[in-house]
């Protein structure tokens, strides 16, 4: 059996991320996005070779990252489940296991740390005016958009003979009234969504019927705070209502759903940690239920690197209090917040944005950012 190189990452092989919105594709979710002319798989070669040579690709960074600083990276937890004998099978490039695809930007939401990509209302607040903000000047950018998106993606899946897992994701997938049209052309064993959960009840009502059609289906909640900051971060979001949708899921989704709870800690975020993980807390025994924490890299003004050190003893203490929960995250997390040095520059342009923000929407900052 041919030796497996250190660098080498199934996840570059089995998963494909297509955005026919902004031209954008990439492997797994971690990936730094490509831009494609005409063949959504040009980007791929140079990248699988440089894995299967020893090299660390720039576009694995995240992962890369995570492993430096002593971490489990997404790379190792797709390792647990390679299996060594099918090295060969990727060495000729087989087809994807999983396909994603975007729907567009359409989003009911305007998170601070997302950006015209993936939500409208972002891209309206940046045509009315740019942020000018150095270390992220780049992040807000807009991309010139395409015509007929879902019908582009509709296209693209049917090409494909069999699809495994095909994956959704927006902007809002049940915000966008394609979605379903979308779920309803494309057969697929299985499903993956990323959802804000912000829709009505009725819809997760349509939701589960369309669940029957799949083998199985995994639902990723995004979540980061609670409260106000909460609604503060995630612009647009009723805390209230997004609490009582989320029970209303576990108690009445399919048996066929597995619920994953995703959270991007920024230096805002981590900040409610302890709050935040006392409410999860609740639900972490719930069978077929996961809750995966992440920490934020871009945009760098929300970036650990603006955290002031004073916040970060009682973070660790919060972090170490879920330790006996098996919690994906949060062991990288806590060596992040305690490792990242304090920038001052970052921090300083990190209050200039949310005061900006916050006077654009003319709401409130609900915790002190110094």
């Amino acid at each position: 059996m041919p030796k497996i190189p250190d660098t080498f990452c199934p996840a570059k092989w089995d998963e494909l991320n297509v955005s026919f919105d902004t031209h954008y594709s990439y492997s797994c979710c971690k990936s730094t996005p490509t831009v494609f002319k005409e063949n959504v798989l040009e980007f791929v070669s140079k990248e699988r070779m440089n894995l299967l040579n020893g090299i660390q690709d720039a576009s694995c960074s995240y992962c890369w990252a995570v492993e430096q600083k002593g971490g489990e990276s997404l790379r190792h937890r797709h390792l647990k489940k390679f299996n060594p004998d099918d090295f060969e099978l990727y060495q000729n490039n087989p087809a994807p296991k999983q396909i994603q695809v975007t729907v567009g930007n359409e989003c009911n939401f305007q998170c601070t740390y997302c950006n015209p990509k993936f939500s409208s209302k972002w891209e309206q607040d940046v045509r009315n005016k740019e942020y000018k903000i150095f270390s992220d000047r780049y992040f807000w950018g807009i991309a010139d958009k395409q015509q007929d998106v879902m019908g582009k993606n509709i296209e693209f899946l049917k090409s494909f003979d069999h699809i495994e897992n095909l994956s959704i994701i927006g902007g809002e997938p049940l915000f966008n009234k394609k979605t379903f049209e979308l779920m309803n052309s494309v057969q697929a064993d299985s499903l993956q969504m990323v959802t804000n959960l912000s829709c009505k009840k009725s819809v997760l009502d349509n939701f589960f019927k369309q669940c029957e059609r799949y083998k199985n289906v995994v639902l990723v909640v995004s979540i980061d705070a609670t409260g106000d900051i909460a609604e503060f971060i995630r612009y647009g979001l009723n805390f209230n209502e997004f609490d009582s949708n989320f029970r209303y899921l576990l108690n009445y989704k399919p048996e066929n759903v597995k619920i994953i709870v995703t959270s991007l800690m920024t230096s805002i975020t981590v900040r409610d940690f302890a709050n935040f993980s006392q409410y999860m807390r609740e639900f972490l025994n719930t069978p077929k239920l996961e809750w995966r924490v992440e920490y934020c890299k871009q945009p760098l003004t929300q970036s650990m690197a603006s955290l002031p050190d004073r916040y970060k003893e009682q973070i660790q203490v919060a972090i170490d209090a879920m330790v006996s929960y098996n919690i994906w995250g949060l062991a990288t997390l806590k060596t992040v917040v305690a490792t990242t040095p304090f920038n001052k520059s970052i921090h300083q342009q990190m209050i200039h944005f949310m005061d900006e923000f916050a006077s654009r929407r003319k709401i409130s900052i609900p915790l002190c950012l110094n």
